[in-house]
């Protein structure tokens, strides 16, 4: 494999660590101002970027525009604002659609366009994980998952955390 390539066949010659000297990296604008703790690209557009953090926001970014002057890739698109600490985003059945969950016990399903919040449902612990599967009805179950049941399109699962 040439340097800089990148291993895409699992059980191929691919080596145990990949090394691309050319890799790309770069600091987006207005970054979160704590902890981020997930981000997601999206499915359908890939240049647009969905980040949560510990600073109580949703941040969606698109990757591809820049600000040469200053020196930063990565536009800010909208920032929305929860009451406490977001732990993980997903995008929903579209790249203008998302759910959010975190320390507020609560899942938000998110307008990206108009930035409007929707409660979905609210919980007894904070939650971990939020999940969207189009395979399987809207679900938001309450107690953790091992596996999900089978249901019609889309799905949204939650996962609860220990943190109280």
């Amino acid at each position: 494999m040439a340097p800089g390539e990148l291993c895409t066949t699992p059980g191929s010659s691919c080596p145990s660590k990949l090394t691309s000297a050319a890799a790309a990296q770069f600091e987006l604008a207005q970054p979160p101002n704590d902890a981020i703790s997930a981000l997601v690209f999206a499915p359908e557009s890939p240049s647009r970027l969905l980040v949560s953090s510990w600073d109580k926001n949703v941040y969606l970014y698109d990757t591809q525009a820049s600000d040469a002057a200053e020196g930063q890739h990565g536009s800010l698109i909208r920032t929305i604002e929860h009451r406490a600490p977001v732990l993980d985003v997903c995008f929903g059945a579209d790249d203008n659609e998302a759910f959010s969950a975190g320390m507020d016990r609560q899942v938000l399903k998110l307008d990206l366009t108009s930035g409007e919040q929707t409660v979905l449902s609210k919980h007894a612990a904070p939650v971990r994980r939020v999940v969207y599967s189009r395979k399987h009805g809207e679900y938001t179950p309450q107690h953790p998952i091992t596996s999900p049941p089978e249901f019609p399109e889309p799905t949204v699962v939650v996962v609860y955390s220990n943190l109280a």
